[in-house]
């Protein structure tokens, strides 16, 4: 697995090494799913897996491009015209995903614990266990005991998780909504990784809603404009 990860990681048999993730992936990562316990924090990387190996990753940056371009010095230009949809609805679908992710972990947590969830003392019990848990990875700071000292500021936290974890949908159908929601998680799951434990999946997940196309463009000191080239070199 490491070694297809770091072909992966040089861009090299791009197809194929996304390939061979994707299968050993769902296999190592749904190990620990096997034991009576779903982990909501990197089941999502399977499906994500999934649709990076169906994308045309490895299009613009990358060893194969460059051997693609060596060995096709005249390329007629109409081969080259991708339809730019090829490389935005892997952005989209895995925007999906997240959002599904978050909502369907709140809807659990109604669904089972009802809104007594927020008012209970059940927050600030966790927030002091996870500092004495061996078993996991634990939190970066041991704020969490100074937190469950005040029931209502925890209350508050778990509240304002809830919502803006909730919101995650909005965030595909508005932009303005997402430039709001989307920070927000940021910053509820950096809280996590100081109070709880860190969620690193989940952390890397939120780059796939950074607008690389208007990065690229900036960086290139041209005008925005949502273009293929942009797009491919995002996915890359």
């Amino acid at each position: 697995m490491e070694t297809v990860l770091i072909i992966k990681l040089h861009r090299l048999f791009t197809r194929l090494s996304t390939t061979i993730s994707f299968v050993l992936g769902f296999y190592l990562l749904a190990i620990p799913h096997s034991f009576a316990k779903t982990h909501y924090d990197d089941g999502i990387l399977i499906f994500i897996l999934l649709v990076m190996a169906l994308t045309r990753s490895g299009d613009s940056c990358s060893i194969d491009q460059v051997i693609r371009k060596a060995r096709q010095r005249n390329v007629n230009s109409g081969e080259n015209a991708i339809v730019g949809a090829e490389y935005r609805w892997p952005v989209r679908m895995n925007w999906v995903l997240i959002s599904l992710a978050f909502f369907a972990l709140d809807i659990s947590t109604i669904r089972h614990s009802g809104l007594g969830w927020i008012s209970s003392d059940a927050v600030a019990i966790r927030l002091i266990r996870y500092q004495y848990n061996p078993a996991n990875a634990g939190p970066l700071t041991s704020w969490g005991v100074d937190l469950a000292q005040s029931t209502w500021l925890a209350k508050i936290w778990v509240a304002a998780t809830l919502i803006v974890e909730m919101c995650y949908p909005i965030a595909l159908f508005s932009r303005k909504a997402r430039w709001i929601v989307v920070p927000c998680g940021v910053l509820i799951l950096v809280t996590m990784a100081l109070l709880v434990q860190p969620i690193y999946p989940l952390v890397l997940c939120q780059l796939f809603w950074v607008p690389w196309d208007r990065i690229i463009a900036l960086c290139a000191g041209r005008p925005h404009q949502s273009n293929r080239k942009a797009y491919a070199l995002a996915i890359d």
